[in-house]
């Protein structure tokens, strides 16, 4: 579920953006990331998300 709120996420990833912009292309693993959080979600995110 989205909402619009101050709140803290379910997960986080972190890194150089240029592995972020890797990673949604999937030229590079998640694990190029730091991932903080339900790395489940973050996995499920990319496998629906076609950029």
């Amino acid at each position: 579920m989205v909402e619009r709120a101050h709140a803290k996420g379910d997960v986080a990833l972190r890194g150089r953006a240029e592995d972020l912009a890797l990673v949604l292309w999937r030229r590079r693993p998640l694990g190029a990331l730091d991932a903080i959080g339900d790395v489940a979600l973050a996995e499920r995110l990319l496998d629906v998300a076609r950029f």
